[in-house]
């Protein structure tokens, strides 16, 4: 404890309390004083950071510590120029890139790392493997995450034609064009000699919620928020239809402790600033992550699935004469997500302690909750209704 005193808040009076009850001799005490102060000083410099990988909707994200060296060449691989993408991605589903605690405790900064694929593939690489060879993220994440990461470095290099070699746009004018080498997506030129192949973005986009920035820094004070109203939870919304508006919803609460509510919150309307966990609430929580369990456990907080059968096929039931709808979705065998239908038709959802969007992975707003793009939360479940004023999440 002595140890950890001296490294973290440079406590010398542990010292002193240590010489007078062990009373130790002139000799013993400067020798064991310079062990001591020498472990601080070891442990100070390893101390670390903080690396979350932005992945999961309704369970906390991976998260594991780097050291003050890879704190620094974090930031020296930040600063290398043209570091980010022209084009950022509009995914809001999976994985959304990592958010990095630097600096010591109250002086702290986070730095979001976004649409920076060298850097997000060698943070990746800094997440702890034990000595038997099991990984701190599971296989399936990590494979989707790979391959997020490696479609970002393959857009942003140069597109090569297999069958001919060509790279794409060669000796065409600067800007955008469909391109063959590029498989349908198209091939931007910074000049007639440099160009490469980039995503093509639907065209019409109709979100009201902004593209993320790609690199934020920004000082923060964790667990220091003023008290306010946001911490009488829970917080429950209106037993009619929410309307999409989260910086009123639940007194702007969704924003304010953004990170403390996932989409299981956002879903029902009700804040717990918790990242509310199906069943939990009522004794039953979810143990495995299939359409089934998470139902079960859903019900058991007071949530009413609605037969598919009821819905017409494919279309959306009616909204309930008391609630609102909200729908379920699974990635298979990892973990779920749940998004919520707003008074103007649309639907909503808020991908775990990242901000409440009305988008789908490709940038559109979502009018059907069914079809939306959100993998990979593949496996869509069905509807349900829900009341805040009778339903009991925790």
């Amino acid at each position: 404890d002595c140890l950890v005193s001296l490294a973290l808040w440079r406590d010398f009076d542990c010292f002193d309390r240590l010489i007078r009850v062990e009373r130790l001799t002139m000799h013993q005490s400067i020798g064991f004083g310079l062990s001591l102060l020498l472990g601080a000083l070891l442990m100070s410099s390893v101390r670390s950071g903080t690396v979350t990988l932005q992945v999961f909707s309704g369970s906390e994200d991976p998260q594991w510590a780097i050291t003050k060296a890879q704190e620094g060449e974090l930031e020296r691989l930040l600063e290398q120029p043209k570091v980010f993408r022209k084009h950022g991605s509009y995914r809001v589903m999976g994985y959304r890139g990592f958010l990095v605690t630097l600096g010591q405790e109250g002086r702290e900064k986070e730095v979001w790392v976004h649409d920076a694929p060298q850097v997000e593939d060698w943070l990746l690489d800094t997440r702890p493997v034990s000595e038997d060879g099991i990984d701190s993220v599971p296989s399936q994440v990590l494979e989707h995450v790979r391959a997020e990461i490696k479609t970002r470095i393959l857009e942003d290099t140069q597109g090569v034609c297999s069958e001919t070699g060509q790279t794409c746009g060669v000796g065409a004018e600067t800007g955008e064009m469909l391109d063959p080498c590029c498989s349908g997506s198209r091939c931007f030129c910074e000049s007639p000699s440099v160009c490469m192949c980039k995503s093509l973005f639907e065209e019409e986009k109709v979100s009201q919620s902004p593209r993320p920035i790609p690199y934020l820094k920004r000082n923060i004070k964790r667990e220091r928020f003023e008290k306010d109203v946001c911490d009488e939870t829970p917080i429950r919304g209106p037993d009619s239809i929410p309307d999409f508006d989260p910086a009123t919803d639940d007194n702007g609460c969704f924003k304010k402790r953004c990170g403390y509510n996932n989409c299981y919150n956002y879903g029902n309307d009700i804040v717990t600033n918790t990242f509310a966990q199906p069943g939990e609430g009522t004794g039953a929580k979810w143990k495995v992550n299939t359409c089934e369990d998470v139902t079960r456990a859903a019900e058991s907080d007071g949530l009413m699935s609605i037969p598919l059968s009821l819905t017409q096929g494919n279309d959306m039931p009616p909204p309930p004469k008391k609630g609102h709808l909200v729908a379920l979705f699974i990635w298979p065998g990892t973990n779920f997500h749940w998004a919520r239908q707003d008074s103007n038709g649309l639907w909503s959802h808020k991908p775990g302690g990242t901000p409440v969007s009305n988008t789908d992975n490709t940038g559109k707003v979502i009018k059907d909750a069914s079809q939306a793009e959100l993998s990979p939360w593949s496996k869509f479940c069905g509807y349900f209704s829900t009341t805040p004023s009778e339903v009991k999440i925790e």
